[in-house]
């Protein structure tokens, strides 16, 4: 089953994203909710979160599709 979570930047669904991330953090769902946590902290210019969300994402889908774009903002954000 997969979930689409619109309004992410918001309240409920950071919320929603942290709770993901929490409580099943290797579930698919988990996947998306750790890539748009770490777009968020990146538009909030909160890279130390962003990169924790990037590396968390990483150590727990190693293989997933965007695993090489995500290495790449990692290696964007490794001067802030």
């Amino acid at each position: 089953m997969k979930y689409l979570v619109t309004g992410g930047a918001g309240f409920i669904g950071s919320n929603y994203m942290h709770y993901v991330t929490e409580k099943y953090p290797e579930s698919d769902v988990a996947a998306d909710a750790y890539l748009r946590k770490a777009e968020i902290y990146s538009e909030l210019k909160e890279y130390s979160s962003a990169r924790q969300s990037y590396e968390n994402f990483l150590k727990q889908f190693p293989q997933h599709p965007d695993a090489a774009d995500v290495r790449e903002k990692l290696n964007e954000l490794e001067g802030y």
